[in-house]
């Protein structure tokens, strides 16, 4: 990972310096990184920054790249020494082919543009939602999620725990096949954690919760385990098992209940089940291993219900009832509940997504 001064400037248009607030950071489309990285759209925001779709202009083969823009402080003020943070996480698992890659981090007085690459899929979230990349495609799903495994795997190895795994912090090529971990924000190098809450909520483990396990720590890399569980579950179905693992949450409640409970809501097969049963185990040191995970997920062979167990299923399978479009229902504004939209707010995270919705 390089670090680089910014000499900042439209190359066609005069010079530009950058000294914007982040929040306004859309107004540098058309500048000049670097004399380096033309930007050209708006990927997302956060609450510290934007990332920006940028074009590197001195290759012939005008290569695409992702520029994450924080302000500087965001490197010096106590409250956003996180993002220095994730920026050193990050380097230390970087090499692997399913990790996103920095390729250089740009400081420039006011700002810092972290320069990762593009994946031009997008996230998995939209590949789920939107394209139904995964439906009914078992080849697929193993082929994709191994993937994930294995790159949360060379994590774990490298003594890095992600604590924030969910379909958004997950980007894939245009047909699904390839995945590439992002986002390490929140990840950590205590093997026991004492942060509880930290991540977003649906994809928390109990014990990262805390809430009704009062341990003063937790496993990192069993709670990573949980949320890839969730995420097999959001491939396969398009839905979430629950909105939050607590109690209080009448799908988790049920499922404490009933370890078959998702063959009654959802359109698992047996195996899948199975499967999901010892990733969702209570207890997270006799949790299913990552190793483990990735050899029974090979094994399955298929994680969908047929038409004829679907045809003889309870009428909630048809229609399951935590679609992962809709999990942070308090979030959404009235002019978005009346637009073409949904506002995703992942709880106990800043970043805000805005997705269409496709009946």
């Amino acid at each position: 990972m390089a670090w680089c001064h910014l000499v900042s400037g439209k190359a066609a248009h005069g010079t530009t310096r950058l000294r914007k607030p982040v929040a306004v950071l859309s107004d540098f489309i058309g500048k000049i990184v670097h004399s380096t990285y033309e930007l050209i759209g708006v990927l997302g925001t956060g609450g510290c920054g934007v990332v920006f779709r940028a074009v590197d202009i001195t290759s012939f083969e005008l290569k695409e790249y992702a520029l994450k823009c924080l302000s500087s402080g965001a490197f010096d003020l106590p409250e956003y020494r996180p993002q220095r943070h994730e920026c050193l996480i990050h380097s230390k698992v970087d090499d692997h082919p399913n990790i996103v890659s920095i390729h250089r981090v740009i400081e420039a007085g006011e700002y810092i543009f972290i320069v990762l690459d593009l994946c031009a899929g997008g996230d998995l979230f939209s590949a789920i939602t939107q394209k139904g990349i995964y439906f009914r495609d078992d080849d697929l799903i193993k082929r994709a999620f191994t993937q994930l495994l294995d790159a949360v795997q060379h994590c774990h190895d490298r003594g890095v725990y992600h604590r924030d795994l969910k379909p958004e912090n997950v980007l894939c090529s245009s047909d699904g096949s390839q995945l590439f971990l992002a986002d390490f924000g929140l990840a950590t190098e205590e093997a026991l954690s004492p942060n509880h809450g930290v991540g977003s909520r649906p994809y928390m483990s109990p014990e990262c919760i805390g809430e009704e396990i009062s341990f003063p720590v937790y496993c990192s890399r069993g709670s990573d385990v949980w949320s890839l569980g969730v995420i097999l579950v959001n491939m396969i179905t398009s839905r979430c098992p629950w909105r939050t693992a607590v109690t209080d949450d009448d799908g988790f409640s049920s499922f404490l209940h009933d370890p078959n409970f998702l063959l009654t809501i959802l359109p698992l097969s047996k195996e899948a089940n199975a499967l999901l049963r010892r990733v969702f185990t209570l207890n997270p040191f006799i949790r299913i291993t990552l190793p483990e995970f990735r050899q029974e997920m090979l094994e399955v062979k298929t994680f969908f219900m047929t038409d004829d167990e679907i045809a003889q299923s309870s009428p909630i399978v048809h229609e399951a009832p935590i679609p992962i479009t809709v999990l942070d229902v308090e979030s959404f504004t009235e002019d978005k509940r009346s637009s073409n939209s949904s506002l995703i707010r992942p709880l106990d995270s800043d970043e805000v997504y805005l997705f269409d919705i496709y009946e």
